[in-house]
C-alpha cells in the first residue's frame, strides 16, 4: 500500500505540474502569435510607405529635371539674345550700315511734285537706335536670365536636398524592416518550440493520469486485506479461539489415529 500511495502521489504531482505547464506554454503561444501578427502588419506598413515614398521621389525628380532641361534652354536662348542686342546697342558699327538714296526720276505726279520731291532724305553714318528704350530692354532681359539662374540653382539644391533626404528615409525604412523579419523569424521558430513543448507536457499529463488510475486501482485491490474491516476487538478474540479449539480438536483426532 505504501508504494501504490506513494505512485499514486508522484503521479499527481505529476500532473499538477505539467498542468501548469501546460498553461504557461499556451498563454506564451498566444503571446507569440499576437506579436507575430502585429510585426507582419507593421513590416507591410513600412513596405506600402516605401513603396509610396519611392514613387514620389521619382516624380519629384522627373519633375526637377524638366525645370532644370527647360531653364537652361531658355538661359541659353535669352544669352544669345542678350548678346545680339549688346552689340547691337553698344557696337552699331558691327552691324550693317543704312543708307537710303534718294529716287530721281523725270517727271511729276498730279499734285505737281516729281518722284525725286517725294523722296526722303539721305543720311550717313551707322545706325545707333533708341539707347533709352534699350536700357529698358537689356535691363528686363537681365532680371529675366537672373531668374532662370535662379531657378537653376534652387531646383538644383531642392534635388540635392530631397534625394538626401529620401536615401536617408530608405535606409531607416529598410534597416527598420531587416529587424522586424528577424524579430518575427525568431518569434514564429520560438512558437514551434513552445509547441512542441505544449504537446509533450499533454503527453505527459496524459501519462501521469494513466499511471495515477493504475496506483488507485492497485489500492483498491489491496484494500480489503491491508485496511481494517470494521470487526470489533470481541468478534476477533472469539474468531481466535474458535481457531484454536479446531486445532486443539485436529490434533487429538491425529492422535487417537495412532
Amino acid at each position: 500500500m505504501a508504494a501504490a500511495t506513494d505512485k499514486r502521489d508522484t503521479q499527481q504531482a505529476r500532473i499538477e505540474s505539467e498542468a501548469a505547464s501546460i498553461i504557461e506554454a499556451e498563454a506564451k503561444v498566444e503571446k507569440l502569435t499576437e506579436d507575430i501578427r502585429s510585426l507582419g502588419a507593421e513590416i507591410a506598413g513600412l513596405y506600402k510607405a516605401l513603396n509610396e515614398q519611392t514613387q514620389l521621389r521619382a516624380e519629384d525628380h522627373t519633375d526637377n529635371e524638366n525645370t532644370l532641361a527647360d531653364s537652361k534652354a531658355g538661359l541659353e536662348a535669352l544669352k544669345g539674345a542678350l548678346s545680339v542686342l549688346e552689340n547691337f546697342y553698344n557696337d552699331p558699327a558691327g552691324f550693317v550700315q543704312i543708307r537710303y538714296e534718294p529716287f530721281k526720276a523725270a517727271g511729276a505726279g498730279a499734285d505737281g511734285k516729281t518722284v525725286s520731291d517725294m523722296a526722303p532724305g539721305s543720311f550717313d553714318g551707322a545706325y545707333e537706335g533708341k539707347q533709352q528704350q534699350s536700357k529698358g530692354i537689356l535691363g528686363l532681359l537681365n532680371v529675366i536670365k537672373s531668374d532662370f539662374e535662379r531657378t537653376i540653382t534652387t531646383t538644383e539644391q531642392d534635388e540635392k536636398d530631397s534625394e538626401a533626404e529620401f536615401q536617408e528615409f530608405k535606409t531607416t525604412t529598410e534597416t527598420d524592416i531587416d529587424e522586424k523579419k528577424k524579430s518575427k523569424k525568431a518569434n514564429e521558430g520560438e512558437k514551434e518550440d513552445t509547441n512542441a513543448d505544449l504537446v509533450e507536457g499533454k503527453d505527459e499529463r496524459q501519462d501521469a493520469t494513466s499511471l495515477k488510475r493504475d496506483a488507485l486501482a492497485e489500492l483498491e485491490k489491496l484494500k480489503p486485506s491491508c485496511v481494517s474491516t470494521g470487526s470489533s476487538y470481541a468478534e476477533k478474540v472469539a474468531r481466535r479461539k474458535q481457531e484454536i479449539e479446531s486445532l486443539k480438536e485436529a490434533v487429538k483426532i491425529l492422535t487417537d489415529m495412532r
